[in-house]
């Protein structure tokens, strides 16, 4: 066990029993968040086997940036550490990380993603639709949910009728992974092998739009990318783009549903769209942190680290840092510069940060549309939480 970092006179700290799977921090993790920054910024917690909890903008840069020093290759980018191979580029350190990067870079690009915005708007839109007329609607289950499935499933190589199975499959992994590793398989495999069903399509008729097509016809390295490569990297990406993208729309429809004057600023000027999304990428935070492993020791923070030990960078604290970010916990629509860290940092930084930029402010666009809309007040959102946070569940209503 780790000796206790020396703190104030205030007592003990909370970072020896943080857990990012903790329940009751799910609406409100950010007064602990700026605990831990102010008094333990590299705290010790001993959930999960123990790992260090990094919480302040400055320290979660230089771990991210240092791949040397912090790896994701040696027990991958979860904690606790999931029992499946690593997970292709998330999971693999440079130079061969820098491969994997080469093959995919090209179709989430912004040049790629914005021949996209005409078919992704004609998704966004027809899910709308119907909510004209209702006054009252579960926003994230009738919109956010099925507009993030259909256009990541389309970007990835899915078929339309892939959507519900997948959906359900990755809900069920999203709730259990880092607590019940033995309900992870079932689904997992599930997810595997729907994967390894599109691949076999692509074999028969080779794609270059969409990502498993890309990954079949890649190479790594100078060989062919294995199947192994391609059902890992396709699992990886599509995990990520089915869960934290649900949970940046629904964080922005909570903000803009409570604040009619954010509404009207970005109507009546819609130049603020690209910073704003950005803006709502820093405040709610969807991936709350990834892990990484020490080489060998070091510091951290004026903290002292041993090789082997494992780290959880906490973007979601970082994104809240005093220190970087001036009224840190409002949102600032034209908030400029604005070096979130939203989509991580360094050479793991978002692959798919385009994409998902672009499907939040068409999302936001679409509802601005709407006209008035508000909270539903008898109906709590649902949230959920772990590696990554957000809401599952917000009603809201209008005239």
């Amino acid at each position: 066990m780790h000796p206790e970092i020396s703190l104030p006179d205030e007592g003990p700290g909370i970072g020896k029993t943080y857990d990012h799977f903790n329940s009751s921090l799910a609406a409100d993790p950010y007064p602990t968040f700026r605990e831990l920054r102010s008094r333990e910024p590299v705290a010790w917690s001993e959930c999960h086997g123990g790992f260090w909890v990094v919480s302040r903008y400055s320290d979660l840069c230089e771990a991210g940036r240092d791949w040397a020093r912090f790896s994701t290759a040696e027990h991958g980018a979860s904690l606790p550490e999931t029992p499946f191979p690593r997970l292709a580029p998330l999971e693999v350190d440079p130079p061969l990380h820098r491969e994997y990067r080469r093959l995919i870079n090209d179709l989430f690009s912004p040049a790629s993603v914005q021949t996209r915005e005409s078919d992704i708007r004609d998704v966004a839109t027809e899910l709308m639709r119907p909510l004209g007329t209702a006054r009252r609607f579960d926003y994230s289950k009738a919109f956010a949910i099925p507009f993030s499935q259909n256009v990541a499933l389309g970007v990835l190589g899915f078929r339309e009728s892939d959507r519900e199975d997948l959906a359900t499959w990755i809900a069920e992994i999203a709730v259990q992974i880092g607590t019940d590793y033995e309900q992870v398989f079932e689904p997992g495999i599930k997810v595997l092998g729907r994967i390894g069903e599109r691949m076999e399509d692509k074999r028969e008729k080779p794609e270059s739009d969409n990502l498993i097509g890309v990954l079949l016809g890649g190479r790594i390295d100078g060989r062919p990318v294995t199947d192994q490569e391609v059902l890992l990297t396709t699992f990886m990406v599509l995990f990520g783009a089915l869960d934290t993208t649900v949970s940046a729309i629904s964080g922005a429809a909570w903000y803009l549903a409570e604040h009619p004057e954010a509404r009207a600023r970005l109507l009546a000027e819609p130049e603020l769209f690209d910073l704003a999304v950005d803006e709502f990428v820093r405040w709610t935070s969807p991936v709350q942190g990834m892990a990484r492993t020490v080489v060998s020791d070091t510091t951290l923070g004026g903290c002292p680290v041993r090789g082997g030990d494992r780290m959880l960078l906490l973007w979601a604290s970082g994104n809240r840092d005093e220190e970087e970010f001036p009224n840190p916990d409002d949102v600032v629509l034209d908030r400029h510069p604005n070096r979130h860290v939203g989509f991580g940092a360094g050479p793991h930084r978002c692959v798919g940060s385009h994409l998902a930029r672009l499907m939040i402010r068409v999302a936001i666009q679409e509802l601005l549309a709407l006209g008035d809309f508000r909270l539903a007040r008898d109906v709590e959102p649902v949230w959920i939480t772990g590696l990554t946070r957000g809401i599952r569940s917000l009603y809201l209503e209008h005239s």
